[in-house]
């Protein structure tokens, strides 16, 4: 009977995913609605490269269609020939309210880093999304909230507790999901589920400057919780559990640095060359 449940929770799953990217292609072709308000709202900034570009409109439409609207959406390429020959789908949604901009190449970082680089007085909070998903509609409603409740921390969709071994950090596939919603520098954020960063954050990180090429490059989660936890933010994830409803879109997982990062230690590597003894002495307070 178990393995019946598991097998129809699949199907149900595989439908759900069919039903939303039909109804997104058929919105993206032919909605005239904006897709950003002038309200107070969050700003939105993402990234996308290589074939993704074809795809990457599927997680913008999810954004549209969310419970409200942000302030900006901002996509950044770092290629100048996709730049050049956008796919029709971007150019319909810039028609729409996308902001489209070609940035050098800052590798994951380019999700967030020509925006903190490139904005002289944030005032609104910026929340980052991956190319690769689609999001439920209570998304950035949900980030919203949080940062409005407890806009003194770095409220995530989903985060990771960093664990330590004989004083040392555990290896990245060992910690565990987190489970509860307490604030903690111990907690990690998972950008590909949705985080949200307060204008005195972004700051932060602008002083911190390109220092991430030479400690993280290819993992901007690590070096945004190394400034977080440098800079007295605490990461709280918004409830006790991930986010329901994420759906990754389809073939793009197999590009992703997902692999390269967690299943051949590249996090790992990056992660002993990022935090430093007082980062150290830091989490392990937090015992």
């Amino acid at each position: 009977m178990k393995k019946i449940k598991q097998i129809y929770w699949k199907i149900d799953s595989k439908l759900h995913q069919i039903r939303e990217i039909y109804s997104f292609h058929l919105t993206n072709y032919f909605s005239t609605k904006k897709i950003t308000n002038k309200e107070k709202n969050p700003v939105i900034s993402l990234t996308t490269y290589g074939k993704r570009v074809n795809s990457v409109f599927l997680t913008i439409e999810s954004i549209a269609k969310g419970t409200i609207l942000p302030s900006r959406i901002i996509l950044w390429l770092d290629d100048p020939l996709i730049f050049k020959n956008k796919p029709a789908s971007l150019m319909r949604l810039m028609k729409r309210g996308l902001e489209v901009y070609l940035c050098e190449n800052f590798g994951p970082h380019t999700k967030y880093f020509p925006y903190i680089e490139n904005e002289q007085n944030p005032t609104l909070p910026l929340v980052t999304a991956d190319d690769d998903v689609i999001y439920p509609k209570y998304w950035l409603s949900q980030l919203f909230d949080a940062w409005k409740k407890n806009p003194e921390y770095i409220n995530a969709h989903g985060a990771r507790t960093i664990k330590f071994t004989n004083g040392k950090i555990a290896p990245y596939l060992n910690w565990s999901y987190c489970s509860n919603s307490e604030p903690s520098f111990r907690n990690f954020a998972l950008g590909i589920f949705g985080v949200i960063y307060p204008p005195e954050f972004q700051n932060k990180l602008k002083l911190a400057g390109r220092s991430f090429i030479n400690y993280c490059p290819k993992a901007d989660d690590i070096w945004l919780h190394a400034i977080a936890i440098r800079s007295g933010f605490k990461i709280k994830q918004i409830s006790n559990n991930l986010i329901r409803g994420v759906i990754d879109t389809p073939d793009t997982q197999d590009m992703a640095l997902f692999h390269s990062n967690q299943f051949s230690g590249g996090n790992d590597n990056q992660i002993r060359k990022t935090y430093n003894e007082e980062d150290y002495s830091l989490l392990l307070s937090e015992h």
